[in-house]
């Protein structure tokens, strides 16, 4: 049987540890460099990078799929039509 750890004491506990990766999600949409505020190995480094590399994988995504239905066609970038 797996017993559950317990956070160590003093250790974020599991909604600050997902505000933290939501931060560091936002930074990576926005396409930041990875600026890790926590120190290195913590549960909150560790969270925030997860975010932050979640963020970055959405990012990548959504510059992969094109807008609309693609191309615009001769008309509408000349302006006639």
């Amino acid at each position: 049987k797996i017993e559950e750890q317990q956070p160590e004491e003093g250790a974020p506990s599991a909604k600050a540890l997902k505000k933290i990766a939501a931060a560091g999600k936002t930074a990576g949409l926005a396409g930041k460099t990875l600026d890790n505020p926590y120190e290195d190995g913590t549960p909150a480094a560790l969270a925030y990078h997860g975010g932050w590399r979640d963020g970055q994988t959405e990012l990548a995504q959504r510059m992969a799929k094109p807008a609309g239905n693609g191309a615009a066609s001769i008309g509408e970038t000349v302006g006639a039509a």
